[in-house]
């Protein structure tokens, strides 16, 4: 029994271990955030010599 109950233990938690919700820009594990007036935001990186913004879905 104590198998049984581990076993089921270990799929659930790997089933949960793999999941990710989407962020308000819709990207999987993004990291775009709501802002108070309920604008969506994605991160952005700016180069300062070339004035380019690129803009990042997952920010690490």
């Amino acid at each position: 029994m104590k198998h049984v109950f581990a076993l089921a233990f270990g799929i659930l938690f790997l089933s949960f271990a793999s999941y990710s919700q989407a962020d308000c820009a819709g990207v999987e594990g993004g990291s775009a955030l709501i802002d108070d007036c309920g604008d969506c935001h994605q991160a952005y990186v700016y180069n300062f010599i070339t004035h380019a913004v690129t803009f990042v879905d997952v920010a690490d």
